[in-house]
């Protein structure tokens, strides 16, 4: 029986001995984790909640080509199709996001543990660092890590990329891999709050719905999301702004900007029936701001909005004071760095692979799945479906020999 090595408790880890059990292929697998336990990363995924796949995609899900074309409306199929009827995990949908029933993902996880465990061909080897391997002249490969030496016939990396490093991902397995001389694309923090150039310490922790839209130094139109946000004193956060600090990354733009509209869904002749409304009650125009924001709210963007016509509010002005509250802009200072991002932007380059089976070209029977290649997806279930079919990929692979 051949033996396969798995570098990395991740989802991808688990997604992989789940379909190895399940299709029954006669390998002996070894999970090689840092950590105490496996799927930690997945314990945390969509707020704890576990949201597993979206059955939306468009231009903007993913990063490269690449990662596009391992992913049809087949496979998003297949996956809900392997988890209700294959293994019995009930789903549920929220529009077009998906999730476990349970809406948990430590239900989920706990799960596929339970699952893969059933497997007496799957051992795993915890609290072990991997620090190498080698091949030896048996066309096997020698596994080092921290608690010993094993051989494999196979190799599949499963260890994520560098972000969440307090879950296990830190990057080092990068350093390893250059030194066999893969190519990786240079690695970021993707999915982050933003630093802005701007002061925003005097609204820390406050939260509004609105629109946000990001920017080049063009002034084009790269993408717009409606969302809430929330403000860091340095920056801020929330699903929408995580998306666009990735998208930022993969265009590579220079000095972008966000402008966001502080009054979604309300139109000008909306906003100036509530002024005039306002007018007939209040002899302080310059609390008319507290009708929509919180006071601190309020007070930062009357502030800040009254440095451009220096006077107060009035039935004057009140479109320009509407139009600077739709286009309120601050400019990009950089992502948060990797303790507070959730994927990593670049890694194992895909010119590196067949994008077939997602194998080595530099060795033999090495394989690559999820966060670790130059893979990843916006908020919303993309990064799993990544861990997911890339997984498939190479567990069809295996198959694929194991019948041989």
């Amino acid at each position: 029986m051949k033996e396969i090595f798995i570098i990395g408790g991740s989802s991808s880890s688990l997604f992989l001995t789940s379909l190895i059990t399940y299709y029954k292929l006669d390998y002996k697998v070894t999970i090689i984790e840092k950590n105490k336990v496996l799927g930690r990363k997945l314990l945390a995924t969509g707020n704890g909640r576990c949201n597993l796949l979206n059955k939306k995609i468009n231009e903007f899900s993913f990063n490269n080509e690449e990662t596009k074309s391992l992913i049809t409306k087949e496979d998003i199929d297949f996956e809900l199709d392997f988890f209700i009827n294959k293994l019995g995990i009930e789903l549920t949908n929220i529009n077009e996001l998906v999730y476990p029933y349970s809406f948990s993902a430590k239900s989920f996880t706990n799960f596929l543990l339970n699952y893969i465990s059933s497997n007496k061909n799957i051992r795993f080897l915890t609290e072990t660092i991997f620090l190498d391997y080698r091949k030896n002249n048996n066309n096997q490969y020698e596994i080092i890590t921290s608690k010993g030496n094993y051989f494999s016939d196979y190799i599949i990396f499963a260890s994520g990329g560098k972000s969440y490093p307090s879950l296990g991902s830190d990057g080092s397995i990068f350093n390893i891999l250059k030194k066999h001389n893969y190519k990786i694309t240079p690695i970021f923090p993707g999915l982050s709050p933003i630093k802005l150039k701007e002061s925003t310490k005097e609204i820390e922790n406050e939260r509004i719905k609105c629109e946000v839209s990001l920017f080049n130094n063009k002034d084009e139109l790269i993408y717009k999301e409606n969302g809430e946000i929330i403000f860091k004193k340095d920056g801020v956060s929330g699903i929408c702004i995580m998306n666009i600090s990735s998208l930022i990354l993969r265009n590579k733009l220079i000095n972008p900007y966000i402008k966001i509209n502080f009054l979604n869904n309300i139109s000008l002749n909306e906003f100036i029936n509530i002024f005039n409304i306002y007018l007939k009650n209040n002899k302080n125009n310059n609390n008319f701001l507290l009708s929509f924001y919180s006071e601190r709210l309020a007070i930062y963007l009357y502030k800040n909005i009254n440095k451009s016509f220096n006077n107060n509010i009035n039935i004057n002005n009140i479109d320009k004071i509407y139009n600077l509250l739709t286009n309120y802009k601050f400019n990009y200072l950089s992502n948060y760095d990797f303790l507070s991002s959730q994927v990593s932007v670049g890694g194992i380059s895909y010119s590196n692979l067949s994008i077939n089976d997602l194998s080595s070209k530099i060795d033999k029977n090495i394989y690559f799945v999820g966060e670790i290649l130059d893979s990843d997806g916006m908020c919303g279930g993309y990064n799993l479906m990544i861990s997911f079919f890339t997984s498939l990929k190479v567990v069809k692979a295996l198959s694929n020999y194991n019948k041989k």
